[in-house]
């Protein structure tokens, strides 16, 4: 616990939460074995049990604002986005787009396969705002700057929206390349 926040202080890119779960974790247990010990009263345990269980379940349905970096990959919440990703992929085959055309963000960048293990060697090009569509998703944490560039009508319009609970996958059309074509 003393260690791990020392090696953040000089270290690149370590401030995220996965690399602060050895110390959520030893808080957790130093929790457990104070909450669970003889000299606590039984509804004082009761209490601080239910307490610990409804923020440990009530963490996973957080959304944070669109421009703040959360962390999908360790709760629960994500999980529709992996109905809604095979609902976004099977509208982009209908209406034969060219994956070399959609620019998407991590973990949407490995090969269909890597994901859905189906073979597919398909997959979507890295966001550079050069090629006529994107698969975006609110699990995906983006620069603001791409953010903006993406949600400003000027250079981008919704053709699709797909979303289950709090998770939604939209596909923008690039009104830019499209005025760039005609021009």
């Amino acid at each position: 616990m003393i260690v791990l926040p020392l090696n953040m202080l000089w270290a690149k890119n370590l401030m995220g939460y996965r690399y602060l779960i050895p110390i959520y974790l030893t808080f957790s247990l130093f929790t457990v074995t104070i909450l669970f010990s003889d000299f606590v009263h039984q509804k004082l345990k009761y209490t601080l049990s239910i307490l610990w269980l409804l923020c440990l379940v009530g963490g996973n349905f957080i959304v944070y604002p669109d421009k703040i970096a959360k962390g999908w990959d360790s709760t629960l919440a994500h999980l529709p986005y992996y109905e809604l990703r095979h609902q976004a992929i099977e509208y982009l085959d209908q209406e034969h787009i060219d994956y070399k055309q959609v620019q998407s963000f991590f973990p949407n960048l490995a090969r269909i396969d890597r994901i859905d293990l189906n073979g597919d060697g398909r997959s979507f090009q890295y966001y550079d705002g050069q090629r006529k569509y994107i698969f975006y998703s609110n699990v995906f944490n983006v620069a603001d700057q791409e953010y903006d560039e993406i949600h400003n009508p000027a250079n981008y319009k919704c053709i699709k929206h797909f979303e289950s609970q709090q998770v939604f996958i939209d596909i923008f059309k690039n009104q830019t390349v499209v005025t760039r074509l005609f021009l």
